[in-house]
């Protein structure tokens, strides 16, 4: 009797211990990826500086794209595991979240940030483009390989057009000029490569091991927790880049990471295999990332964001997340 007394008790500890086990993976594994994404955006930054790229286009180009590569890591490992339903989930998610919590934890923190109309104009059409590219080609629930190579190319526009336009551009100040480039700034786009490697590939390894476990579907882990956890870059660079007053910098994140997760990441991973979307990612979240994107917009056009309007853009999010996860 004692010995299948703990029998039982090592069989109970063994099912606390797997998901705990697994939601530590997890966890370690989104701190990997922000981590290794810090390095890269930090030696990109540092090569922006040195050929004195306007702040704008740091944002957009450099900074955006950088706090973009933990969903790009991720996307490729999902892909690699055969979750294809992951990549869509994570793009859709982390924009919904670069939008209402990176702007909104912004626009509180600062109390209004505040943009210029040239810079507006720049990327306002840009993203308004952008996203209804994307939608057009995710509404019907599957990304087909030549809707992936359309959406590349269509990034690969918006990469040159960002890189060589300098008309009406703000040059506003991005911190101390950077004169050199040294062995440092490489040893850390090295290391911030293998952290990227190697935080995407147990992290959907975890999703998969913690969604069988408790039965949810990998999307709305995606949409949901991977999403917000791979746009703590995004997060963290703007609420720094607005406590320093650079707002173009701030605003010109989440617009280069918004287009960057549509575009190239799902268009780079979808032209080697079909992607699919998963339910609800296509009934929720396909349809709040076009109204938090028509917000974003209307709010870009005014060229500020007020204190209130952020605390909107947190409350759009938690009803996003109660959806999500079917309590509402």
């Amino acid at each position: 009797m004692q010995v299948r007394a703990f029998s039982k008790l090592v069989c109970y500890n063994a099912r606390i211990m797997t998901p705990m086990l697994w939601i530590g993976v997890f966890i370690l594994s989104l701190l990997a990826l922000v981590k290794g994404a810090d390095f890269l955006l930090g030696s990109a930054e540092r090569i922006g500086k040195y050929f004195k790229l306007p702040a704008f286009v740091i944002g957009a180009l450099i900074v955006g794209i950088g706090t973009s590569l933990p969903e790009l890591a991720s996307s490729i490992a999902a892909v690699l595991s055969g979750e294809s339903e992951i990549v869509v989930a994570n793009a859709v998610g982390s924009n919904i979240a670069n939008i209402l919590l990176v702007a909104g934890l912004s626009a509180i923190v600062g109390r209004t940030i505040v943009s210029t109309k040239n810079l507006v104009n720049l990327e306002v059409s840009l993203l308004m483009l952008s996203t209804v590219l994307f939608l057009g080609v995710a509404y019907d629930g599957v990304i087909t390989q030549i809707e992936a190579l359309l959406v590349t190319l269509s990034f690969i526009i918006y990469f040159c057009y960002l890189l060589f336009h300098r008309e009406d551009v703000d040059t506003q100040a991005i911190g101390d000029p950077v004169t050199e480039i040294t062995l440092k700034d490489y040893g850390l786009l090295v290391l911030g490569s293998a952290l990227l490697g190697l935080g995407a590939n147990y992290l959907i390894e975890s999703v998969i091991a913690i969604s069988q476990i408790f039965n949810i579907s990998p999307g709305v882990i995606s949409i949901s927790a991977i999403a917000v956890g791979t746009s703590l870059p995004e997060i963290l660079v703007s609420v720094k880049a607005v406590m320093r007053g650079q707002t173009d910098m701030a605003f010109g994140n989440v617009f280069g990471s918004n287009v960057f997760n549509m575009l190239m990441i799902v268009g780079t991973v979808g032209v080697f295999t079909e992607l699919a979307i998963d339910e609800r990612t296509l009934l929720i979240g396909l349809p709040m990332l076009a109204v938090s994107t028509l917000t974003f917009i209307i709010a870009s056009m005014a060229m500020r964001i007020y204190i209130w309007e952020g605390l909107m853009f947190l409350v759009f999010y938690l009803f996003f997340m109660l959806k999500i996860f079917g309590i509402i």
